[in-house]
């Protein structure tokens, strides 16, 4: 079954890129955990400020459901919010 493309973007206060790898690790083991979708790579400013994980699911709804509580529980993530880019090409934002 083909994926959805899910895009979680969110305003950082990580000190460091090991913060950063930390937390997407913390990821990718809830995805494994629950077998819902694939992390698939990030992007970042130089100063770390501003964050962009890539992701892909079949099940949108489950994978942001299961990635949620991390972001949450991460206490240098300012706001953040992801985007759902369905096989259709629409593009659907949510905050998180």
């Amino acid at each position: 079954m083909p994926s959805t493309e899910i895009f979680i973007h969110f305003e950082s206060l990580a000190i460091g890129l090991s913060q950063l790898f930390d937390l997407a690790d913390k990821i990718q083991l809830g995805l494994a955990d629950k077998n819902i979708g694939q992390y698939e790579g990030h992007s970042f400013s130089p100063d770390y400020k501003k964050v962009m994980l890539a992701l892909t699911s079949e099940n949108a709804d489950a994978l942001i459901d299961t990635i949620k509580p991390i972001l949450k529980e991460t206490d240098y993530i300012k706001s953040s919010f992801a985007e759902i880019k369905y096989l259709d090409n629409r593009i659907i934002r949510i905050d998180i």
